[in-house]
C-alpha cells in the first residue's frame, strides 16, 4: 500500500532537511499546473515542492487549495509512489488538512502518517536567525507556529484514524528521523 506522509513543525524544526534526507541524491524537480514537485524514481516517492534549493516544501506552492489538488492528481498519476508533504503552510492548520488526509486514506487507499518535528520556541527562533544570517525575523510569529504545529498534531493524533508520531527535532539527527519516517 502506498503512503501519504505529512511532516509538520514550526520554522527551523528541520522539515526540509529531513525531507532532503528522505529524497536522497537522485531526484528530479517537475512542473505541474498546480505547482512543482520532486520525484525520486529510485525510492518511488514524490515530495510536493522543489528540493533543489535551500527552501523546499509545500510553502512554495502558496495555497492549500493547490497543495491538495496537486497531491490528489499525483496520487492518481503515481498510485504506487509514496507522497510526502511538508511545510509551514500545512503545519498549523487542522480541519481542511484532516479532511484531505481522510480522503487519501479512504478514497485513494493510502496509508497515512503525520509526523511532528518538535522544537521549542527558543530553538526554532535560534535556527531561523542562524539560517537568515542574523537578519531581523518575526520571532513572535515563529513562537505562534511552534504552538500551532503542536496543537494541530494533537488534533490529528486524537482522531485516531492514521499513524501519528512526534520526533524530538532538538536532539535527534535529521537522518535518523528520515530513516524512521521512511520505515513507516
Amino acid at each position: 500500500m502506498s503512503k501519504l506522509i505529512l511532516i509538520i513543525g514550526a520554522n527551523g524544526s528541520g522539515k526540509s532537511t529531513v525531507m532532503r534526507n528522505i529524497i536522497g541524491d537522485e531526484f528530479e524537480v517537475k512542473e505541474h499546473p498546480f505547482g512543482k514537485y520532486t520525484i525520486s524514481i529510485s525510492r518511488k516517492l514524490i515530495a510536493l515542492g522543489k528540493y533543489d534549493n535551500a527552501c523546499g516544501g509545500c510553502d512554495g506552492i502558496k495555497t492549500t487549495f493547490l497543495v491538495y489538488n496537486l497531491a490528489d492528481q499525483l496520487s492518481r498519476d503515481f498510485p504506487d509512489y509514496d507522497i510526502y508533504l511538508e511545510g509551514i503552510l500545512i503545519s498549523g492548520i487542522f480541519g481542511n488538512v484532516a479532511k484531505f488526509l481522510m480522503e487519501m486514506l479512504f478514497e485513494h487507499k493510502r496509508k497515512v502518517g503525520v509526523f511532528l518535528l518538535y522544537t521549542n520556541p527558543y530553538t526554532s527562533v535560534s535556527r531561523v536567525l542562524y539560517r537568515n544570517g542574523g537578519k531581523k525575523i518575526n520571532q513572535a510569529g515563529i513562537v505562534d507556529r511552534v504552538e500551532g504545529a503542536q496543537t494541530a498534531f494533537r488534533k490529528h493524533r486524537n482522531l485516531g484514524l492514521y499513524e501519528c508520531k512526534a520526533f524530538d527535532a532538538i536532539t535527534r539527527k535529521p537522518d535518523e528521523i528520515a530513516s524512521e519516517i521512511l520505515a513507516f
